[in-house]
């Protein structure tokens, strides 16, 4: 099991909020799909 499912969230709040254009978190499709569904439009607000 990937520790994104459990703690990965936290880390892609932190990239929208500062600005990061790119991370790394593939291999775990439920949980980027889910992250794209959670921070997708606030990304788009900041310029990520």
């Amino acid at each position: 099991m990937s520790p994104f499912r459990h703690h990965g969230g936290p880390v892609v709040d932190a990239c929208v909020e500062a600005g990061c254009d790119y991370l790394d978190i593939c291999g775990e499709s439920e949980f980027m799909e889910r992250m794209v569904a959670i921070y997708h439009q606030r990304a788009l607000e900041n310029g990520t």
